[in-house]
């Protein structure tokens, strides 16, 4: 999931999505961080976090990745089955065990949202129709989203509705970044762009 870098290389400039709560627009930034046997690694100490989407219809089985920033995770992963406009699988971490975790878990629950620390399911809601839909009465699902929100926001998140935020930002032509499963997408030029923007040499 993580990019990869050549051979050799200890640091690498990546692209970052910068997003914003509630908001089908974001910032791209370019930021530099460490690479460790090959891999470019998250920085959650500075709200670098591993971003990926997930293609979930059985047409091609896409993986796309990135890397985020806002969602202010000082740990564990969130995951979710809702994402504009292709409902694929969604998820920001802090690394790829909880990652990982976190959308097997949606799977296993045929959809919904999905909270993750250190391995262990913290908070779900199961939202098993196409993975959009629940039988639960409205009222119900609104107080089971919004103890799983409160979740998140105990592991460091502010944003005031962060797993809509993470659906927002797969919108490949919101501007200025998305994220499909085809890869990172420069909205402004409409085309596809690289994560890695250079790498440093020891």
């Amino acid at each position: 999931m993580s990019s990869r870098a050549k051979s050799g290389v200890n640091r690498a400039k990546v692209r970052v999505i910068e997003v914003r709560d509630s908001l089908a627009k974001n910032v791209a930034l370019e930021v530099e961080l460490e690479v460790r046997e090959g891999r470019v690694c998250p920085d959650p100490g500075r709200d670098i976090l591993l971003f990926t989407v997930v293609e979930r219809h059985g047409r091609n089985g896409n993986v796309g990745a990135a890397f985020a920033k806002g969602f202010g995770l000082r740990k564990g992963a969130i995951a979710s089955s809702l994402s504009i406009p292709s409902n694929n699988l969604v998820a920001v971490g802090t690394n790829e065990d909880d990652i990982w975790r976190a959308l097997s878990r949606v799977n296993e629950i045929q959809g919904g949202l999905v909270v993750v620390v250190d391995g262990k399911i913290v908070a779900e809601v199961a939202i098993p129709f196409g993975g959009i839909m629940s039988e639960l009465p409205a009222d119900q699902l609104i107080e089971r989203i919004w103890k799983t929100e409160e979740v998140v926001r105990e592991l460091g998140c502010t944003f005031k509705n962060p797993f809509f935020t993470m659906a927002l930002t797969v919108l490949s032509t919101v501007p200025e970044l998305g994220l499909s499963d085809r890869g990172l997408v420069d909205a402004l030029r409409n085309r596809i762009v690289p994560v890695l923007v250079e790498e440093a040499s020891p």
